[in-house]
């Protein structure tokens, strides 16, 4: 199914986002799933590694999403559930650090330079966003991914192109950017990061003005 999706991108040009996932949460009508264990690092960047270096992958995927929503639809941590507190969220970040990282590394070693985006939030105004945003970037340093994923949902009943609508957008997004860049600090631990986001605001440009 994977390959015939991209053999239809490739025909008609469509760049394709790839979305990492640790396991498939849609599996046994499970809704919520288990972050990359410490001992599955090794066997997820060798898969990882495989999958990058796939032709059908390198000719249509340049930039990939670690995880889709890791703060909402994760909720077990080396075996362990975890709650949505501050306690909760830190065990989150720390296997969503790893995840990174280790998607970086192999990324780092292939002759294909595919873009990491990373966050994957929905929710972004909710305490619970911020603090997985404070807490997975005290975990990250510069250079461990490109850009940040972000998911400004609207109410259906919302016309997501109104003038409105896209300054909600805006101002979501700038609050991660600046999280990420040091202008804003962090809601649970109250650091300040340099973590360098500069593609990020071109994306945004891009997607509020089209």
């Amino acid at each position: 199914r994977t390959s015939k999706m991209l053999k239809a991108a490739e025909k008609y040009e469509i760049d394709v986002l790839g979305v990492l996932t640790p396991a498939n949460i849609y599996d046994d009508g499970k809704i919520k799933s288990d972050f990359l264990r410490e001992s599955e690092v090794d066997e997820y960047k060798a898969f990882l590694n495989v999958l990058l270096n796939e032709e059908l992958v390198k000719n249509n995927v340049s930039k990939l999403e670690v995880m889709n929503e890791p703060s909402f639809l994760y909720d077990v941590v080396d075996g362990e559930e975890v709650g949505t507190d501050v306690a909760g969220m830190k065990k989150r970040a720390v296997a969503y650090g790893r995840m990174v990282k280790a998607t970086n590394e192999v990324v780092d070693s292939l002759d294909k330079d595919y873009k990491i985006g990373i966050l994957s939030l929905t929710g972004l105004t909710e305490i619970t966003s911020k603090n997985f945003a404070d807490l997975a970037f005290s975990e990250l340093s510069p250079g461990d991914f490109d850009t940040l994923s972000l998911h400004p949902y609207v109410s259906a009943a919302r016309n997501p192109e109104s003038d409105l609508m896209k300054k909600s957008a805006r101002e979501q997004s700038d609050y991660y950017k600046n999280l990420a860049n040091g202008s804003v600090k962090g809601n649970s631990t109250k650091n300040t990061y340099n973590l360098n986001i500069s593609e990020h605001e071109q994306l945004i440009k891009k997607a509020v003005s089209e």
